[in-house]
């Protein structure tokens, strides 16, 4: 039976977040929304400069940090600690390519590169993830050069949304228990790539493995899976990233057409 996903998101859900906002203890509001991270990093720059007028200082701090600047060179612990953060970074690291094509090739170990020159201890491991993620149609996989768009989209995928992927595959594995790899889409953030994790013993073939893909994912119960992935967004969206509900849906509306799950 099809299953319209305008349901899962919509006006009455957003006037229940909107009520448990009101509803936070102090405490909460604060830890919800990072004040203490940006407080306490206003005052470490207040300290640094010294300035006669330290409230100019704070007040330039936190026009830095709503232009998104106060990421640049900073350890990468601060720059993963908020969304706003994180999100702020991919903005310096797709303007530091503001002269290239997306269609431009580049090797993913370049892109690594360049970010590290923006974070010197951004760690290696995302862009592993890419390595592992770049496929083509088929599913066989591709070399560790690609389109800038393609690179680009899949690294902002895994770094921004890494504890949502990992949340997603957790219900994956709970509502369906198998062993076999998962496939995602890479749809929700700026790609619009597919993205596949390796097979369990990091080998074996990539047309197999996407092959059980699709038949694990026909298997589900695609219903309670649907509901899950709804609340961990509607849940968890303040404790970490998680994509936008359009674009979700799109991802839905990309199954339904390329799995005819519903």
């Amino acid at each position: 039976t099809h299953m319209s996903t305008s349901t899962f998101f919509g006006a009455s859900q957003r006037r229940k977040q909107d009520d448990e906002r009101f509803s936070l203890s102090a405490q909460e509001y604060i830890d919800r929304y990072h004040i203490q991270v940006y407080v306490s990093d206003s005052i470490r720059s207040i300290l640094d400069a010294r300035e006669e007028r330290p409230l100019e200082t704070a007040l330039k701090y936190f026009n830095s940090v709503l232009q998104g600047n106060h990421v640049l060179l900073r350890e990468f612990e601060f720059v993963d600690v908020t969304p706003r953060n994180r999100l702020a970074f991919v903005r310096l690291v797709v303007e530091s390519y503001r002269s290239s094509s997306l269609e431009a090739e580049v090797e993913v170990d370049e892109h690594y590169q360049k970010v590290t020159l923006l974070c010197v201890d951004f760690p290696a491991h995302f862009h592993k993830e890419v390595l592992k993620y770049m496929r083509d149609s088929t599913g066989n996989p591709t070399q560790s050069c690609a389109s800038f768009k393609t690179v680009s989209g899949l690294w902002q995928v895994v770094f921004v949304f890494h504890e949502f992927l990992t949340a997603v595959k957790e219900v994956f594995r709970k509502h369906h228990d198998s062993s076999t790899p998962l496939l995602l889409g890479a749809s929700g953030a700026a790609s619009s790539a597919a993205a596949t994790t390796p097979s369990a013993d990091g080998a074996g073939t990539a047309s197999s493995a996407t092959t059980c893909d699709a038949l694990a994912i026909k298997m589900l119960d695609r219903s309670e899976f649907l509901w899950a992935v709804r609340n961990i967004i509607n849940t968890r969206h303040w404790q970490f990233s998680c994509p936008r509900q359009a674009h979700i849906e799109s991802s839905l509306r990309l199954f339904q057409s390329s799995l005819r799950l519903f």
